[in-house]
């Protein structure tokens, strides 16, 4: 059952995104409580904006940084977006923004869709040529020389933005080889902007499987899924204009029609007053850190692997992993022993030190019902066959 703050949350974001007034009577309970939890999932400003039209003090001035600050980046997100389109332009290099900045032009306003960063995709054949570019045409900083990694990531000094550039979406670990197949389509799909040669942008039903994709991705490796995700959902789910047939069909053949369905049916709960399909799930997205719990991560773990094979997996990362932690290894496979050492000489590193320490007594205090648990989302969301360490 949600909390009073996790309702009252959910009641902003319904004034804030769906047009909903607050209910009757509305009042923050403990406001403190109430930034937390917004914090987590990056959505303080809208929690500002809203107490603030409906003539509610908001004393948290962390919540009125953020809502300046967000303003701020969207401004400035925006500007870079078209820097780079215009380069590109000029380079005659196809280009595919990714995530935030495609989502934030269907809220009601910009700054209301925060991210951290500027995502964009190359075809793997320009991904040298454009980071090389970014780096010597722009002067944005990052290892251009890193050759392995499936992305790159660039801040700007002048306004420290971060890009990160992608010359794929996913790695082979990150999700299942029936996501994999279905990644052609991104480019053969993909038409030129209004008014752009080089500017692609998704079709409908590439959009929104990646957007799930994305979701499945974080949530079972990572842990977390930001209510974030389930706002964009919303939003995808309600557009006027969209593939439904095409969607479904691809979502079919990636193995992630069920957990798509699941999430569509928690966002409707939410933002169209619906009834939840799992409280379990609720209190997963809810009570997680965005993008990566580590409880959570650790639950996950368990229940896919049991206890003595997510130990070794710990211990001795898959090698289907750990060539991306060290890319020298795609080429020479032979150093995997010795590059595992490497690894775990971090644990004179007090990060992660700490993180150890929280996983161990995680493992520790896991419990049946916790387990069961885990196992009931997974099930719901049809993610019990899906990779993760």
């Amino acid at each position: 059952m949600r909390t009073k703050t996790q309702q009252e949350l959910i009641d902003i974001i319904r004034f804030e995104i769906c047009g909903t007034p607050l209910p009757d009577g509305f009042s923050v309970s403990e406001e403190e409580s109430l930034i937390a939890l917004a914090k987590k999932h990056d959505l303080s400003h809208l929690v500002y904006d809203a107490l603030d039209k409906n003539g509610i003090r908001c004393v948290s001035s962390s919540a009125m940084q953020q809502y300046y600050a967000s303003i701020w980046r969207a401004e400035q997100m925006t500007h870079e977006l078209r820097t780079i389109a215009e380069l590109f332009e000029k380079k005659e290099i196809d280009f595919i923004p990714l995530k935030g900045s495609v989502m934030r032009l269907f809220y009601p306003a910009p700054w209301m869709r925060t991210s951290a960063d500027i995502d964009i995709l190359f075809r793997e054949d320009d991904f040298d040529n454009a980071c090389e570019a970014l780096n010597t045409e722009f002067g944005y900083v990052g290892d251009v020389h890193d050759k392995a990694s499936h992305h790159l990531s660039f801040r700007v000094p002048a306004n420290n933005v971060h890009v990160e550039v992608h010359r794929t979406l996913f790695t082979d670990f990150q999700t299942d080889q029936r996501v994999m197949e279905q990644l052609h389509l991104i480019w053969e799909q993909a038409r030129p902007s209004t008014g752009h040669n080089h500017l692609m942008q998704m079709s409908d039903m590439c959009f929104y499987f990646y957007h799930i994709a994305h979701m499945a991705k974080h949530l079972n490796l990572e842990g977390g899924c930001p209510i974030r995700s389930l706002i964009d959902l919303w939003i995808l789910d309600t557009m006027p204009e969209r593939d439904e047939a095409g969607r479904n069909r691809i979502l079919e053949k990636a193995g992630l029609l069920t957990f798509a369905q699941a999430m569509s049916s928690t966002a409707k709960a939410w933002f169209d007053g619906h009834e939840v399909p799992s409280e379990e799930l609720e209190q997963f997205i809810l009570t997680a850190h965005m993008y990566s719990d580590l409880k959570n991560q650790v639950s996950l773990g368990l229940d896919r692997n049991g206890l003595g094979k997510y130990i070794l997996r710990r211990i001795f990362q898959p090698y289907d992993v750990i060539k991306y932690t060290f890319p020298i290894l795609q080429k020479h496979k032979w150093l995997t022993p010795f590059f595992q050492m490497i690894r775990w000489t971090k644990i004179f590193k007090k990060e992660y030190r700490d993180r150890l320490r929280f996983r161990t007594r995680t493992l520790i205090q896991a419990n049946q019902n916790e387990m069961d648990q885990i196992g009931r989302i997974r099930q719901l969301l049809g993610i019990d066959d899906a990779k993760g360490t």
